[in-house]
């Protein structure tokens, strides 16, 4: 049998023609090209990640979390009873989010105290004095632990 035939099923012998022979190594070189584009951009990812966090996602995400307490608080927070302790919390976690410098505090303990703390306090829809009081010791150790 001739290099370039093959057995049909139906019987009668097929050459391959010259073309085919090309489309073999076509798909070694596409799948070179794949490996060495994807390796790029996965390093370029990575660098942006390790590198660029802060600045692309880190700072936008406290801007925007800002800007919700500091423009949405009354509608996000209208089951607490209007109060000065309620504008005071307002402002607490304003300045516990305008304090983080860092996403590791984020992952820390001390947010987790935080915010077990406050949905304690939002259980009543009142804030009395001494949860306000602890609120603020909590933030300010959580802002002092970062340092």
């Amino acid at each position: 049998m001739n290099r370039d035939e093959f057995p049909d099923e139906s019987g009668p012998k097929q050459e391959i023609p010259p073309e085919a022979d090309k489309y073999k190594h076509m798909k070694k070189g596409c799948f070179l090209k794949f490996i060495i584009i994807f390796t790029i951009v996965l390093a370029a990812g990575l660098y942006l990640i390790q590198n660029k966090f802060e600045e692309l996602f880190f700072q936008p995400g406290k801007e925007l979390i800002l800007s919700v307490i500091e423009n949405e608080w009354d509608g996000a927070f209208m089951y607490l009873k209007e109060s000065v302790k309620k504008d005071s919390l307002k402002t607490l976690l304003s300045y516990y989010v305008s304090g983080v410098k860092s996403t590791e505090q984020l992952a820390d303990y001390n947010i987790e105290k935080i915010t077990d703390f406050l949905e304690s306090t939002f259980k009543d829809s009142f804030i009395t004095d001494e949860e306000l009081s602890h609120i603020s010791n909590l933030i300010e150790e959580a802002l002092r632990n970062e340092e």
